[in-house]
């Protein structure tokens, strides 16, 4: 099994490429992905999935985006729950508030961006330059 992590590419989840990097969390949204990809028949799990040095700071505003939306759509959800029931309390209003709490979440993970490991990010924050602005590649 260690042989297998050594033998893996690494591939940056913002640029795509094979580098080094922060590695990211393996987390239940992954797992799922990774599952349904090879349900479709094709190989998944095999790459490792890191952060680059170069997108380092693109990741940063790209996760800091993903974790506001992601409130901004629950906390929409649990408002159209709570206005839902004080409007017409019954299961059914309920329901349909979990239903629309939940559709709202999924709507959040189109924007998904994993977390990264913790202990790693401290070392790369540090040693990441950002990149001046006329040099991003767009």
């Amino acid at each position: 099994m260690i042989g297998d992590l050594l033998k893996s590419k690494s591939f940056c989840i913002i640029c795509g490429e094979e580098r080094d990097g922060i590695e990211i969390k393996e987390d239940n949204v992954l797992n799922i992905l990774r599952r349904i990809k090879r349900l479709m028949g094709k190989k998944a799990g095999e790459n490792r999935l890191v952060v680059c040095r170069a997108c380092y700071p693109k990741y940063r505003d790209y996760r800091k985006k993903y974790i506001s939306r992601q409130r901004i759509y629950v906390a929409l959800g649990v408002a159209f729950l709570i206005f839902g029931m004080l409007i017409a309390p019954s299961l059914l209003s309920l329901l349909a508030g979990l239903v629309i709490t939940a559709f709202l979440y999924g709507l959040s993970l189109l924007n998904y961006t994993p977390a990264i490991d913790a202990s790693q990010e401290g070392k790369h924050a540090a040693s990441a330059k950002p990149v001046p602005v006329g040099k991003q590649k767009q």
